[in-house]
């Protein structure tokens, strides 16, 4: 069955349910029986032939995926403060996947004062990251699946405004 799952669930306040689960390193390389793939190992080597080292001037954030994007957002502030107090570097340079790009956005668009905000971010990568979210609020199949124009309207606004903001 699938009960090993239930120690993933969480409760309907959306804290985990299980208080040991901790996000361990980024998938750097995934086994298999017949061989391994390389996820991320291959970008980090990148980054190291271009000269940066871990842990002096190139960190990563493992975060747990099930977790609000605000909570995320704030461990990202907590290693952003971690990063520039390391490097003495006034802001830092993003590169984020999938839903750590959107975790990313939530840490830039939080108000001055509540997290730290875009102003310690000098850019922002992102890979593969649904900035309009599923398949449903997709540009083309809000036409297909959204009915409400002022929910498409406002949608369409406030991305104008973030990419006008950080870009």
């Amino acid at each position: 069955g699938d009960a090993f799952l239930d120690q993933l669930a969480l409760n309907s306040d959306g804290s985990p349910s299980v208080a040991n689960v901790i996000p361990g390193d980024i998938i750097r390389e995934q086994s298999y029986l017949l061989g391994s793939v390389r996820m991320w190992s291959t970008l980090i080597d990148e980054f190291k032939r271009q000269g940066y080292q871990e842990g002096d001037d190139l960190f990563v954030l493992p975060y747990d995926w099930r977790l609000s994007n605000r909570d995320s957002a704030a461990k990202l502030a907590q290693k952003i403060t971690f990063v520039i107090g390391t490097t003495q570097s006034p802001r830092v340079n993003l590169v984020a996947h999938s839903m750590g790009g959107l975790v990313a956005r939530a840490y830039m668009a939080t108000k001055k004062g509540e997290i730290l905000g875009g102003d310690r971010v000098r850019k922002l990568i992102t890979l593969a990251t649904p900035h309009h979210g599923t398949l449903g609020a997709n540009l083309d199949a809000r036409s297909i699946f959204v009915t409400n124009s002022n929910w498409k309207e406002a949608i369409e606004k406030g991305d104008h405004v973030f990419w006008t903001c950080y870009n």
